[in-house]
């Protein structure tokens, strides 16, 4: 995958309408796309809310990071028990970084079935590309797995 620009950083108040509309289900189909997650902050100790993609796998979700640098996933690594709200659900959650090249296939896998659409804007590939060229593609893309508590 060619070194990729990191999306716009968001003004706090554009995330926090997000997450306003989200909350009442008003996003049309966003609202099966887009859940709300807080973190505990690494260093403060304080929560923070913001909306993030995710893609359901069962009863787990995954989300995505390129490369790392969002403070909700840097959050995550430091306290990996977060709240989750999807579609009107509020539940606690257990995040897992998705490391091993099994664990990412699988991810990969997962996105492809439930948002193929994706690939193409957030990962610069194709989604009928067979896994294995995927993954090598895809090596800057974190995968998280939240697990219900």
């Amino acid at each position: 995958m060619a070194e990729r620009t990191p999306p716009p950083k968001l003004p706090k108040w554009v995330l926090d309408v997000q997450v306003f509309l989200l909350r009442r289900q008003w996003m049309g189909g966003l609202n099966r796309q887009l859940m709300v997650i807080t973190t505990t902050g690494r260093k403060s100790g304080k929560k923070f809310t913001i909306p993030i993609g995710f893609a359901p796998d069962g009863r787990d979700l995954l989300a995505f990071n390129l490369g790392g640098g969002s403070n909700w996933y840097k959050n995550l690594l430091a306290n990996p028990q977060v709240r989750l709200e999807v579609m009107g659900e509020k539940f606690e959650a257990h995040a897992e970084a998705l490391n091993t090249p099994e664990q990412r296939h699988t991810a990969i896998e997962v996105y492809k079935r439930e948002r193929p659409e994706m690939f193409a804007r957030f990962f610069e590939a194709d989604a009928s590309e067979p896994t294995d060229q995927l993954l090598e593609k895809m090596n800057k893309v974190i995968f998280v797995r939240f697990k219900r508590a």
